[in-house]
Formats: structure tokens, C-alpha cells, sequence
């Protein structure tokens, strides 16, 4: 749209809302009057980048902007306009967003006005706050000057300021400087003044809001929350900032492998005790939360070591002993099978059989008993009076395999009495007699190859069972030495192992087995990393850490008598609060007047209610992460906003004087039109 038909549209539009038109009844008119246009068309086309810079430029210069674009056109040879024309077409232009967007027009003026004010204030901006006393003294000192500068700034910037928006010749714009003048004293330093509080009050009440929104407690618990971060932070030399994301990223149910804050050091969790002995109503939570998370962390880590050890869950024992009963049965059957078909024993077997039994009488009956109640019959063989063995008919295998296992207990036997000798007589006896049974039937050798395997395994499962009363060397010792035998016995020793860290993590007297597996110079921390494989150790650790850390913290919190110690922190709670609301209240916070007044005797004695230490309590017990983050550190929008509000003020409060007398005269402006007109016209 030109110029012109924008100027006739935008005078029809004033004409029509004068006339009360609504929105909907104005572009039925420009219907009814054949416009191509609309009203949302005409605000698009008034509402252009260029028309928002025009309202910028404006308050950047002091209301210049319209001839300085004016006269950059009249030297343009490209733009073939006059300065006049060019100034009546730039002026349509804003005369045009100002009626479309009144509170638009108005906030970029003002932007534009307040840019170099508050380049220059946020360059001086202090680092940081100093206390109550410097506070109240310095507000005072300060706020004097700032309004007689104002006042003063105000003539200057007044008269500046009308000069420039006046329209028409010399007079006119004299005449409009010099009602703006004193307009921009007086209404610049009630300006400063009303901008000073508005922002105080709007910080203030934006705080209450995200408090509430937030679900993050009020000034107090949120004081006392950072007051706890802040000693987190220098006992670990972090910043703030560092201190919070430590904490947060550490919070988490058991299962996800999480802690709650009070588990995070000793002094968080000296405070839960503290707040526990205190917090009426605390207590129940408290108390449940911990017992809770205590069991859960010792079960999670005793499953995870029992993954780790034996790729199981559950009864290891039974699990164990139903697995070895399972392939015990099966390797008998095979041996059944072999018996079935009879096979005979070749010379090789009758050779050393003849040389096993006629040695000793008694092995020759231990065979007959044997034989006998393995129905492989027992009267196979007979001892002459010589001595001689003279077999009755063809010897089987079964029955030359009875013979072994007679040789093998004796060699046992042998042993247990302290006969050694006798026992690797017995058991070089034996080897030979197996060797020439397994040359004999190749079958037979690998069934009893199964079965051998599944004896040794049992016997290396009593072992681990028995490994926690060893020493921690003796132990490595013993593990070396079944890692050169196979992965088989080592699965069967940690199975061993396992089982007896169930009994141990089911023993209720045993709550500090967890403590002891996370120490890695006790026996049972030094057993279980040498045990576990080096790639799951880790996370086995962390298991056992969490389940030591949040049984200390349900131990030190849940129980005892209040110490000292707790008595101490108790006095403690909420001494930042209250020193936080008094400077609050002396620097004009009207919330923080509120609270003084409204709990003047709780802020005197601990600075916190009941309810502030019930939820300082939630937040140490707290198991998730975005509810702590929220009560640590607020990145909330409201919280940037509050925290855009709270610099502006500050900006307002320091450099008030440049924008002050610039919004007097716009406000102003409306009601000093009609005079200026009528004087101007005198002059003229």
C-alpha cells in the first residue's frame, strides 16, 4: 500500500472505532466500500521491521529519528522525494504503528530511549551483593542524588525531547520544548520513583509465583537448600555451580543406581538426622524412605554380585546342587548303556586285575560288596589258597570298573589314616587299571571323564563356600591355581563363593558386609575383586558403594539419641533465611516485610516454620532429579524472567534519570498537544 491509501485507511479505521466499530464490523465496512484490504492486512503492512526501527530510532535519538531519515532521503539520488515529503511520509509511518500498536510503539520508543543507559549501567554493574549493612546505609546515599539528576536531566532531556517530536516551524517546536521541560522534571523523578518500586514489587511477586509454580518452597527453604550446597561446594572445592550438578547428577531410585542427597556426604547427612529430630511430620517419610532404599540397595547389589559370579538369580545352592544332580544322572545312564551291551574286558584288563586283587584280601571282599550291591555280580573272580585270582568266566567292563573304584576308595582311605605311602600305592594301582579300561572302551573313558568333572566341580563348590574363612592370601592361591583347571572350576568356585555372601547379606547382624566388600584393603573387599571378572567389577562396586552409603545414612539419621552434633544443626536452620529476609525487608521488599511481620516469632527463634523444614527434609530424601535441580538452581522461564526483571530494576534504580523524563514526556504528550497547538498559533 502507498503512502496516501495507508493515511486514508488508518483515518477511516480512527473515524470508525470513534464511532465504536469493533474489529469485525471495520473490515465488513472495507467489504461493503470495495477494499482490497483488511484490517489484520492494514496492521501487517503498518507493522513492518522497518516502521519497528523507524519507533527504535526515535527514542534512540530523542525523537530525531523522523528528520534524520528525512534528510538521509533528500540527499539520496536514488529516493526522488523532498525533505518535506520524505518527513510527512516517515512521520504517517509511525503516526500509523502508533495508532495500530499503541503498546508496542510505546515499548520500542522507550528501548530505543534506554540502550545507551543501560550499555553504560551494565558495564558498572557490581559482581555480587555485601551484606545487610552496606545495604541500608547505601540506598539512602543513593537515592537522593538520583532523584535530584534526574530532575535536573529531566529540564534538559524535556526540552530536547519536545524540540524534536514538535511538528511545524521554530515556534511550534519552542513552544513544545518548553512545555515538555518541566513536564519531564516533575514527572521524570515520580517516574524514577514508581519504576524503583514496580520493579522491587514485580521481583518480588514474580519470586512468590515460581515458588509456587516451581514447587520449590519458599526464601527460607530455598536459602537453607543453597546454604547446604554452598558447604558441599568448599569441602570440595567447586563452585556453586559445579556443586549442584555434582549433586544432582548422583540422585536416582536404588535400581537406577541413585542417591538421595543425605547419602551424598556426612554432612548432608548429619543435617537429615538434624531435620528428622526437628521437622514434626518429617519423621514418618523419612524413616520409610530410608528403610526402604537401605534394603533395596543391599538386595540390588547382592543380585549384581551373584550376576557377576554365577550368571544366575535366586537360590544359588539349590540351583547348584539340581545342576549337578541333573548331569550326575545323566553320566549314569550312559554308564548304564555301557553296561547293557556287555562289553568284555581284553587281557590288558584281566592282567592288572589279577595284580589288583591278589594283593590284599580285604580289597578282594570291599569288591564283592561292591559288586554286589551294584547288581555287576560277585562272583566273577576267586582268590585260590595261593593267592592266585582265577576268573570263574569272561569278566565285563562293569565289572573291571568296579574293581577301580574299590582301588580308589582305598587309596582314600589310605590317606585320610595318614598312610600316604599306601595311598599312592593304591593310586598308581588305580591309574593303571583306568588306563587300561579307557584304551579298552573309548565310551566309558569319556563318561567317566563327565562324571569326574562333575565330582571335582562339587568339591571346588565346598571349596568357595569355605573361602571366606581363609585369608585373603590363601585365597588368591587357591583361585590361581583353579584358573589353570578351566572356566568350569572357576564358575564353580565363585558359585561356592556366592552362596556363602547370600547367607552373609541374609544375616541381619551382617549390615556392614556391604561396607566391608566397598573397602578394598578388608579380606572380604580383597576376596571379591579378585573373584569377580575385571569387566563387570565396576559396576559390582558401585552396587556395593550405594548399598554402604545408604545403609550409613539410614544407620547414622534412624539411629541414637540426638548428639550434640544434631543439637548444633538444629540451632542452625534457617540463620541465612532470616538474615536474607531482614535485608530483604530494610531494601523495601514488601513480601519480605510480609514475612517478618506475619512470623515474627518463628524467624527469631530458628528462621524456619514447621512446613520450611518438612520440605528441606523432602528435598534431602528426594529421589529425583528435576524436583532437586528446581530446589537448587532454578532455570525455570519464570526464574529468567525474575531474573530480567531484578536487572532492570537495578538498571532503573542506577540510570533512571535518562529514561525517566523521556516517559513523562510521552505520557504527557496527549494532555499538552491542545496547549502547545494554542500557543504555537499565538507565536505564529
Amino acid at each position: 500500500m502507498s503512502i496516501d491509501a495507508i493515511r486514508a485507511a488508518l483515518n477511516s479505521v480512527a473515524r470508525m472505532r470513534s464511532d465504536g466499530f469493533t474489529d469485525d464490523m471495520i473490515d465488513r465496512e472495507f467489504a461493503r466500500q470495495g477494499a482490497s484490504y483488511r484490517l489484520a492486512d492494514l496492521e501487517e503492512q503498518v507493522s513492518s521491521m522497518s516502521n519497528k526501527a523507524r519507533l527504535v530510532g526515535q527514542g534512540l535519538t530523542l525523537g530525531y529519528g523522523d528528520e534524520i531519515e528525512a534528510g538521509i532521503a533528500a540527499i539520496n539520488p536514488f529516493d526522488r522525494r523532498s525533505y518535506d515529503q520524505a518527513l510527512s511520509d516517515t512521520r504517517t509511518n509511525i503516526d500509523a504503528f502508533r495508532q495500530m500498536r499503541p503498546g508496542t510503539a510505546t515499548t520500542l520508543e522507550l528501548g530505543g530511549a534506554i540502550l545507551p543507559t543501560a550499555a553504560a549501567a551494565l558495564a558498572t554493574l557490581p559482581a555480587g551483593g555485601s551484606g545487610a549493612a552496606p545495604i541500608v546505609a547505601g540506598t539512602a546515599a543513593r537515592v537522593a542524588p538520583t532523584l535530584a539528576r534526574t530532575a535536573l536531566t529531566g529540564l534538559g532531556e524535556g526540552a530536547v525531547y519536545g524540540f524534536g517530536t514538535g511538528e511545524g516551524g521554530l515556534g511550534n517546536r519552542a513552544v513544545s520544548a518548553a512545555i515538555d521541560a518541566p513536564l519531564s522534571a516533575v514527572g521524570g523523578v515520580g517516574t524514577n520513583i514508581a519504576l524503583r518500586q514496580a520493579g522491587k514489587l514485580g521481583g518480588a511477586v514474580l519470586d512468590f509465583v515460581r515458588r509456587r509454580l516451581g514447587n520449590r518452597g519458599g526464601k527460607r527453604v530455598e536459602a537453607e537448600l543453597q546454604k547446604l550446597v554452598q558447604r558441599h561446594a568448599a569441602s570440595n572445592q567447586m563452585t556453586f555451580d559445579q556443586a549442584v550438578d555434582d549433586i544432582v547428577s548422583k540422585i536416582g531410585t536404588p535400581q537406577e543406581g541413585g542417591r538421595i542427597m543425605a547419602d551424598i556426604s556426612p554432612d548432608l547427612r548429619e543435617t537429615l538426622r538434624a531435620y528428622k529430630a526437628s521437622a514434626t511430620g518429617a519423621a514418618n517419610p523419612i524413616n520409610q524412605t530410608l528403610e526402604r532404599r537401605s534394603k533395596d540397595a543391599r538386595g540390588l547389589a547382592r543380585d549384581r554380585m551373584q550376576e557377576s559370579l554365577t550368571k544366575t538369580s535366586g537360590n544359588i545352592l539349590r540351583l547348584f546342587n539340581k545342576g549337578a544332580e541333573a548331569t550326575r544322572r545323566a553320566a549314569s545312564n550312559e554308564y548304564d548303556k555301557i553296561w547293557e551291551t556287555g562289553a568284555e574286558a581284553d587281557g590288558d584288563i584281566l592282567e592288572v586285575l589279577r595284580d589288583a586283587l591278589g594283593r590284599e584280601a580285604d580289597l578282594a571282599d570291599d569288591v564283592k560288596k561292591l559288586a554286589r550291591v551294584d547288581k555287576a555280580g560277585d562272583d566273577f573272580f576267586e582268590v585260590l589258597e595261593d593267592g592266585t585270582i582265577e576268573f570263574t568266566g569272561p569278566v565285563t567292563l562293569h565289572q573291571a570298573e568296579i574293581v577301580r573304584r574299590a582301588i580308589s576308595d582305598k587309596a582314600a582311605e589310605s590317606f585320610e589314616r595318614g598312610k600316604g605311602s599306601l595311598g599312592k600305592a593304591y593310586n598308581n594301582l588305580e591309574g593303571n587299571l583306568r588306563e587300561a579300561i579307557d584304551a579298552s572302551s573309548p565310551e566309558l573313558a569319556q563318561v567317566r571323564s563327565v562324571w569326574a568333572q562333575v565330582m571335582r566341580q562339587q568339591e571346588v563348590f565346598e571349596k568357595g563356600q569355605k573361602a571366606l574363612g581363609k585369608s585373603a592370601d590363601q585365597v588368591a592361591i587357591d583361585f590361581e591355581e583353579l584358573v589353570a583347571e578351566g572356566p568350569e572350576v572357576v564358575n564353580a568356585f565363585r558359585t561356592g563363593l556366592m552362596s556363602s555372601y547370600r547367607a552373609k547379606f541374609a544375616d541381619r547382624s551382617r549390615k556392614s558386609l556391604a561396607k566391608h566388600l566397598a573397602d578394598d584393603e578388608s579380606k572380604d573387599g580383597m576376596i571379591l575383586r579378585m573373584v569377580v571378572p575385571e569387566d563387570e567389577l565396576d559396576e559390582v562396586i558401585n552396587r556395593v558403594e550405594l548399598a554402604t552409603e545408604t545403609g550409613e545414612t539410614a544407620g547414622r539419621v534412624l539411629g541414637g539419641s540426638p548428639t550434640a552434633e544434631t543439637t548444633s544443626r538444629i540451632a542452625d536452620m534457617g540463620s541465612t533465611a532470616v538474615a536474607e529476609d531482614v535485608v530483604s525487608a530494610l531494601n523495601a521488599n514488601p513480601l519480605a516485610v510480609g514475612r517478618l511481620l506475619f512470623r515474627a516469632k518463628s524467624a527469631l527463634q530458628s528462621g524456619l516454620t514447621d512446613a520450611d523444614k518438612q520440605r528441606v527434609a523432602e528435598i534431602l530424601i528426594s529421589e529425583d532429579p528435576g524436583t532437586v535441580m528446581r530446589a537448587l538452581r532454578d532455570d525455570s522461564q519464570l526464574a529468567k524472567l525474575q531474573a530480567k526483571i531484578n536487572g532492570l530494576a537495578r538498571i532503573v534504580a542506577r540510570e533512571s534519570s535518562a529514561l525517566a523524563p523521556i516517559v513523562a514526556a510521552q505520557q504527557a504528550q496527549p494532555l499538552t498537544k491542545p496547549t502547545e497547538q494554542g500557543l504555537a498559533g499565538l507565536l505564529n
